[in-house]
C-alpha cells in the first residue's frame, strides 16, 4: 500500500511539472505571436505613410561580420526622391536569410531592383526614415507562436486532468490506511485462529 501510494506521488509531481511546461509553452507562444503581430502592424503602418516619387540608385550586396564572426549577406538599395524641392538620400538594407517565405519574397523584390524610377514611402515626422520595398507581415512569427500555445495548452491540460485522477488515488488510498487493519477488540492470534476454524 504504502508503495502504491509512493508511485501515486511520483505521478503526482510529474503531472505537475507537466502543466508547469505546459503554461510555459503556452505563455512563450503567445509572446512570440504578440511580437509578430506588432510588427505586422507596424509594417501596416508603414504602408500608410505618404508617397513620394524617387530613383534607385545602386542596388549591392554586402558581406558583413556579425558579433559571432560569421558572415552575413545583406542587399542595399541607395534611392534618392524629391521632397518639398529638396532632394533626399537614404538607402535600405535587408539581411539575407537563408529560410523564410516572407524574407524571401522581399529579397527577390530587392534583387529585381534595377535603376529607375521607384515609389518612396516616407515618416512625415522624420523624412530621412523611408523605405521602398515594404516590411512583409511576419505570418511565419503568429503562425509558430499560435502553434506553441495551441501545443502547451494541450499539454497543460492534459497534465491537469491526470493529476486530478491521480489526487482522487492518492485520496483513495488515504482512505484505506485510515482503516482498521483487523477488529476491535481482537487480538492477531485471535484473528488466525477463527480463521482456521
Amino acid at each position: 500500500m504504502r508503495l502504491n501510494r509512493w508511485l501515486a506521488v511520483r505521478r503526482f509531481e510529474v503531472w505537475t511539472f507537466g502543466i508547469v511546461c505546459g503554461s510555459l509553452g503556452a505563455l512563450t507562444g503567445l509572446w512570440i505571436a504578440g511580437l509578430g503581430a506588432l510588427e505586422t502592424r507596424r509594417a501596416w503602418e508603414r504602408e500608410n505613410w505618404p508617397v513620394a516619387e524617387g530613383a534607385v540608385l545602386q542596388v549591392e550586396e554586402r558581406t558583413d561580420r556579425v558579433a559571432n564572426g560569421r558572415a552575413a549577406d545583406s542587399l542595399v538599395a541607395s534611392y534618392a526622391f524629391l521632397l518639398d524641392g529638396r532632394r533626399v538620400t537614404a538607402e535600405q538594407a535587408i539581411a539575407i536569410p537563408t529560410m523564410g517565405f516572407t524574407f524571401a519574397l522581399r529579397e527577390n523584390t530587392l534583387r529585381s531592383l534595377r535603376r529607375g524610377p521607384c515609389r518612396v514611402h516616407y515618416n512625415p515626422a522624420n523624412p530621412a526614415e523611408s523605405f521602398i520595398v515594404a516590411d512583409p507581415p511576419l505570418w511565419e512569427a503568429i503562425l509558430l507562436g499560435l502553434s506553441f500555445t495551441f501545443m502547451g495548452v494541450i499539454i497543460a491540460a492534459g497534465a491537469w486532468w491526470k493529476r486530478r485522477q491521480v489526487e482522487q488515488l492518492i485520496g483513495d488510498q488515504r482512505g484505506l490506511d485510515s482503516l482498521p487493519k483487523e477488529p476491535p477488540g481482537v487480538k492477531r492470534w485471535e484473528v488466525g485462529v477463527m480463521g482456521l476454524a
